[in-house]
């Protein structure tokens, strides 16, 4: 069959069909992306699920000039009244968290600390704001050891 009369074909189809456009998408519809084209409040709605999934019985209070400070004031009352779970239950649930958190600090400690002994790079060469961080990450790791160590008790 002939480039030409394979075209002649598809013509006599496509009028037979009477068709004046044809789709690939097969009419699938629209996209399914609510919040595609948002504006900044995706960042709140973000901290709110955030906080909302970390722990049971978390829900949180909107529209609030002070969302962090909300957050941590309203975070325990609903932790602790939650039905979800047990009391023993909510603490070994918190622990498994809390491990899994310390291991993507563990990860992320160990991948700077390779990159910092291959490529050389002296503490000195850090910004200034780093060395702070730095201080602030020890003196948390210590608190939270600390904290650990009473759970344990």
């Amino acid at each position: 069959m002939k480039k030409s009369e394979l075209k002649s074909i598809i013509k006599e189809i496509l009028q037979e069909l009477d068709l004046d456009e044809i789709s690939g998408s097969g009419g699938a519809g629209a996209y399914s992306t609510p919040g595609a084209f948002s504006s900044g409040a995706s960042d709140i709605k973000r901290k709110k699920k955030i906080a909302a999934q970390s722990m049971p019985g978390g829900n949180v209070i909107s529209n609030s000039s002070t969302l962090d400070e909300t957050l941590s004031e309203s975070r325990y009352h609903n932790f602790k009244k939650s039905a979800d779970m047990k009391n023993h239950a909510k603490i070994c649930y918190s622990l498994k968290e809390i491990n899994r958190m310390l291991r993507e600090v563990e990860f992320l400690s160990n991948i700077n600390n390779k990159l910092k002994l291959e490529v050389e790079v002296p503490s000195t060469s850090y910004w200034k704001r780093t060395h702070q961080d730095v201080n602030q990450i020890m003196e948390r790791i210590k608190r939270i050891s600390t904290m650990v160590k009473g759970l344990s008790k």
